[in-house]
Order: C-alpha cells, then sequence, then structure tokens
C-alpha cells in the first residue's frame, strides 16, 4: 500500500500514514486489499485462520538507530512480525512482513498489538490489531471417519472447498499429517509425499441468484396501516431511508435490512445513494442500478408535502409479514400514490404488491417488477390493475471440490490433519485441524 509509518518523531513516537491511502480503503471496500494499506494499524475483518500482511516503516529520529518488535495476543491467536530486530539508518525503511494466525472461536472479535521500540530510549510505535476469525465466501471443510487410531491402522480424512459466492473462485488445497501421522494414499488429489496431498487451480464455478418474476395474485389486499396505529415516516424526494428489519428470503437469501427509496421501490439488504433513480429508467430488467428491488411502483416520485413512509410488521396469528406503504405524490403533481409491499418473515419467500386502487398514469416512465443482485428478473411498464405476487427460481448452489486422504498411524501420541486453502476471492489462508490420536496396538 502507498504511505509509511514513521517512527521515533518524539518521545511519543507519533504515527503517520497517507491519508489518500486511507480513504481509498473506505471507498473502494476491497476486503481483499484494504489490509495492506500501509496505516498505522491492521485490521481483517475475515480471517479464515492465517493471514500475511506488511507494513512500511521509516527512521525518523534524525540518526542511526535499532529497533526491537513485541506483540501482544490473545489466547488461541499470534502475531509475528518479521524481522524482529533491525537497524535503519536515518531516514532509512523496513518492510516489516506480518503474519497473524488465529483458531479463536469463529465470529470472535479479537485484538492485538504490535510494539516496535527504539534500543536505549523511551521511543516507541503501538500498531494495534483486529481481527474476526470467520470463513470467507469459499467455505472450507474437513473430517475424519476416526479421531482414534492403533499404530499401523488406517483412517479417511475428507476436505472440501465449497463456493458460496456468486462469482467464480480459483482454490488450492493442501493436506498436511504431523510426524506420527502418514498420508498413505489420497482420491482426487496428488500425494506429493509422506505428510503432504495437495489439489491446485481448481475453478469453482459461483452460485447462480433465484430470478424473480411478477404475476397478479392477492394476500389481504391493501390494509392501510395507521389503522393499527402505524405513524408516517417523512421521505423527500430523491431519498432512500434504510431499515434493520427481521430476516426475510429473498430469490434464496436472507437479508435482514431494507433501504425504501422515494421512488416506489424498495432494495433488498438496503441501499446507497447510488440505488436511487428517479428519470432515468430501464426498458426492462437492467444490470445497472438499482438492483436487487421490489418495484411495485416505480417512477418519479416525491414525499414532499406527502404523508410519506409507513413502515411495520403484521401478523395473522400464525405468519408475519413486514409491510412498508407509500403515500407519496407524483413528482411535481398532488396525484398521491398509495400502494404496499408485503415481505413475509418466516423463512420462506412470501411478498406481495397492494394497492389502494388501479394505478392510472403517472404521466412520465415508470416501470413495475423485481430485480435479483444482478439485475436478472421481471421489469415492465405495466400499471398494476390488480394486487401482484413475485416468485422467484430456486438458486443454484456454488461449486464444491473435495478430496479423500488415507491416513496411517505410525507412532504414538496426538497427532493432526490439517487442510489449508488459498482462494482468489478470500482474503488469507483459510484452515481447518483434526486431531487424531495414535495408540499402542
Amino acid at each position: 500500500g502507498a504511505g509509511r509509518i514513521d517512527i521515533g518523531k518524539s518521545s511519543l513516537a507519533p504515527l503517520t500514514f497517507d491519508e489518500s491511502a486511507a480513504n481509498y480503503a473506505a471507498s473502494t471496500g476491497d476486503a481483499l486489499n484494504a489490509i495492506h494499506l500501509n496505516v498505522p494499524s491492521i485490521d481483517a475483518p475475515v480471517l479464515p485462520g492465517r493471514i500475511v500482511t506488511t507494513r512500511t516503516a521509516r527512521n525518523v529520529t534524525g540518526a542511526r538507530a535499532t529497533f526491537d518488535v513485541s506483540t501482544k495476543v490473545p489466547a488461541g491467536s499470534s502475531i509475528q512480525v518479521s524481522p524482529s530486530h533491525f537497524t535503519l539508518s536515518a531516514g532509512a525503511s523496513q518492510v516489516l512482513t506480518v503474519t497473524i494466525t488465529t483458531s479463536a472461536p469463529i465470529g470472535a472479535q479479537q485484538f492485538g498489538e504490535i510494539r516496535i521500540k527504539r534500543a536505549n530510549s523511551a521511543q516507541k510505535a503501538h500498531l494495534p490489531v483486529a481481527w474476526i476469525h470467520t470463513q470467507g465466501t469459499v467455505a472450507l471443510t474437513q473430517s475424519c471417519a476416526a479421531s482414534q487410531l492403533q499404530v499401523g491402522a488406517e483412517t479417511t480424512c475428507t476436505a472440501t472447498a465449497t463456493n458460496n459466492s456468486f462469482d467464480d473462485a480459483t482454490v488450492d488445497l493442501d493436506t498436511f499429517s504431523s510426524s506420527n501421522l502418514s498420508i498413505v494414499g489420497a482420491s482426487g488429489a496428488n500425494v506429493v509425499d509422506s505428510h503432504h496431498a495437495s489439489l491446485q487451480d481448481v475453478v469453482l464455478a459461483g452460485a447462480s441468484a433465484g430470478v424473480p418474476s411478477v404475476d397478479d395474485g392477492e394476500l389481504f389486499g391493501y390494509i392501510p396501516l395507521d389503522a393499527f396505529g402505524v405513524t408516517p415516516i417523512s421521505i423527500g424526494d430523491e431519498q432512500i431511508i434504510n431499515f434493520n428489519v427481521p430476516g426475510y428470503l429473498y430469490n434464496g437469501v436472507t437479508y435482514d435490512r431494507i433501504g425504501v427509496d422515494s421512488n416506489g421501490y424498495v432494495i433488498a439488504g438496503g441501499g446507497t445513494a447510488e440505488d436511487n433513480n428517479c428519470c432515468n429508467l430501464p426498458s426492462g430488467a437492467s444490470p445497472a442500478p438499482p438492483n436487487n428491488m421490489l418495484a411495485p411502483f416505480w417512477t418519479d416520485l416525491d414525499g414532499t408535502g406527502a404523508p410519506g413512509i409507513y413502515a411495520s410488521t403484521l401478523t395473522d396469528g400464525v405468519n408475519t409479514w413486514l409491510v412498508v406503504e407509500y403515500r407519496v405524490n407524483v413528482f411535481g403533481t398532488n396525484s398521491l400514490r398509495t400502494f404496499q409491499t408485503w415481505i413475509g418473515l418466516d423463512g420462506t419467500q412470501d411478498i406481495t404488491y397492494a394497492y389502494a386502487a388501479a394505478q392510472a398514469d403517472p404521466g412520465q416512465p415508470f416501470l413495475m417488477g423485481a430485480e435479483n443482485e444482478n439485475g436478472e428478473g421481471d421489469m415492465t411498464a405495466t400499471l398494476p390493475a390488480t394486487d401482484q405476487r413475485v416468485t422467484s427460481t430456486d438458486p443454484t448452489p456454488g461449486a464444491s471440490a473435495s478430496y479423500v486422504v488415507t491416513i496411517r498411524g505410525t507412532a504414538k501420541g496426538t497427532g493432526t490433519v490439517t487442510t489449508e486453502m488459498g482462494a482468489s476471492s478470500v482474503p488469507g489462508t483459510t484452515i481447518e485441524t483434526s486431531s487424531i490420536e495414535v495408540i499402542k496396538r
């Protein structure tokens, strides 16, 4: 990454970094590469087992100086920095390679620290380090048929990589055994030596999202939310409001956030300013944003001077729905449009559009329909005369690669079988380890 860490400006040793690098990370949200930006901290929100990054430190003490590196780390994790001892001339720089490894519980947020101290001086620098042990969009599993073996006996261990993303991924898989366990065979992988099997450069196709379509279909019809005491939320022109909501299923994906756009559509998973479009409507379903949308009546609408948005959950005693109701005007008029999106919250896709009345031509471009996150779906310039139901095709799961290694116990003691995976879409190395105890006959 760009920039540098300056060591030793004063007894407090302030750290400076390249502002543009930090802004780049914030603006791109690049989970694969943001960790490598040369800022005076390290954050790994996805650390699947091990990750390696670098930081470049520059001596600004004005004199030749020697530095020692130490780390502070919680149990179940480690931070290694290389070199841990170095000498720099005034103004010279040193690349520090940082390796973070964790076997902490999945989902656990952990914090550590890298300390860089000038020898024979109070000058020192601190780099905070944070990580969450979690697998990425390509998941790795490993299971062994037995957890205990007699010396000379054999068992099998199976490693599987599964692509859970919508993009293709290339994976490399390596299985290692400890000294008292030998790999004597493999199915679906290559045996490199008695303690190493490998499967390299496997392309796993990504999953395919379900594709929505919209047809006539009614649930309860239009039921005004203010009849239940729900108060309106003001919304203006070209505005999007995001809500955290109970989990709901759309196109085979579960979301717990929704974006409500003033122009008559909602975004599954929430939206940003990029998802607002009043006046440049496509001719139908389109990969251009907004996507992942439910559009009961998409046109140039304005909540200014109108009641606005109502949002609540309703139940019939058995099932529950999130209901988003619009009471907004066609832009530049007092033509009030009232309609709702009903979204089931009970683990299956159950989505309908309900209208207080058949929609009249707004006198400007309009669409009604639904799209998945790739912009595939059903979007037409059809004035809805009756309520509509959104259904979706089943999503297609991403591809998997699997192999089986045969393990033989060779000496008494507790051994391990460890599979490591590198994936093009996952930062760092995913690690899964199984323990096998070898006992005497």
